[in-house]
């Protein structure tokens, strides 16, 4: 799998296994990928540690990273994504004397606005263990990119950010402008409709003005009536529409 495969591949998986869970009540995932090297020199630097090599398992295709993070999704850590392969991992000693080595820089690869949409938290004190790993790593290792869902839930959403870093900071992010609860409607049948506005946003590496924005309607249908489960919908919608004027389609939730 590419970069954006990988990207789009968490914010599904995002969206489908944490979506029911709200407030920040699931656990937070780091994926550290490059197809074509090996995890020796990042271990040799003392940057990353792997605990157990016996829990590396293959993954061929979309549908095993599926099963994977289905299975280990929902467990704190991180997880390096080489070679078809994905190893649990831990942070080594070195870890936090990159951070210090790099003073303000380190903080500076992020936009202001990453942690809170309205900056009133900077990124320094509104970040965590895994997003700090998250950066620290490509800037070990150039060649390698890292991947993250954020357990803080971003704004009202009540949902985490998923990020992509690599040496020159956050590249990559999709987020929740609205929490699930607010757009909730059902019918006489049992059917649930949910609708929330997601934004996807890709940076040059001044990451204080993005660059590429779009607006995507997540929805979420289950049929009470006809004993399904849940689907699930990302839709794009144009890019140019305000926040603010955002209104959901709150019609009868009907199942085709």
């Amino acid at each position: 799998m590419d970069k954006n495969e990988i990207f789009w591949e968490l914010v599904k998986y995002h969206i489908e296994h944490n979506w029911e869970t709200l407030n920040g009540k699931y656990h937070g995932t780091t994926l550290i990928a490059n197809k074509d090297h090996s995890i020796d020199d990042l271990v040799e630097k003392a940057v990353i540690t792997i605990p157990d090599k016996s829990k590396t398992v293959r993954i061929d295709n979309k549908e095993n990273l599926r099963d994977y993070l289905e299975e280990n999704g929902q467990k704190d850590g991180a997880h390096i994504y080489l070679r078809q392969t994905i190893t649990p991992v831990a942070m080594g000693e070195n870890y936090v004397k990159k951070i210090n080595e790099m003073g303000s820089d380190f903080y500076s690869l992020f936009p202001k606005d990453f942690v809170s949409p309205d900056c009133s938290i900077s990124v320094r004190e509104g970040i965590g263990t895994r997003t700090r790993a998250a950066l620290v790593i490509p800037q070990v290792n150039e060649d390698l990119h890292t991947y993250i869902v954020r357990k803080r839930p971003y704004g009202s959403s009540k949902m985490g950010k998923v990020a992509y870093m690599n040496i020159h900071g956050l590249m990559k992010e999709f987020f929740f402008l609205n929490s699930p609860l607010e757009y909730t409607v059902e019918n006489a049948k049992g059917d649930i409709k949910i609708e929330i506005l997601g934004k996807y946003r890709k940076y040059l590496e001044n990451r204080d003005k993005s660059i590429f924005e779009q607006y995507y309607v997540c929805r979420k249908l289950k049929s009470g009536s006809r004993g399904l489960s849940s689907l699930y919908f990302l839709t794009l919608i144009n890019p140019s529409l305000p926040e603010k004027e955002y209104s959901p389609n709150l019609e009868q939730a009907v199942l085709i």
